[in-house]
């Protein structure tokens, strides 16, 4: 059996790296952890660089529709204001 890596912010969850990104990936979900959660535990949490990795290994191309679902549709999913407001930000931007 393989023996994946805990993820530090993932410090209250118990769960591995390899099912944290199968429930990413949209592949699995575990009671109320689902992608929706997973991407937003990801941006709120993760070292920026960790976020760009992940994004980038995964191919999502965050365009203009997407960074709205963020800003707005899952504003209520994510703890800190700072990153509604940087999403929301953002969405600003791309949208003008």
């Amino acid at each position: 059996m393989q023996v994946t890596q805990r993820l530090p912010y993932l410090w209250d969850y118990d769960l591995d790296q390899m099912q944290f990104r199968e429930i990413l990936n949209g592949h699995l979900t575990k009671g109320q952890l689902n992608q929706d959660w997973a991407a937003c535990r990801l941006l709120e949490y993760a070292p920026y660089a960790v976020i760009f990795n992940t994004v980038y290994q995964t191919i999502w191309i965050i365009s203009s529709t997407m960074i709205i679902v963020l800003a707005y549709g899952w504003s209520g999913l994510f703890r800190h204001l700072t990153t509604v407001h940087s999403l929301k930000n953002l969405a600003k931007s791309r949208i003008s």
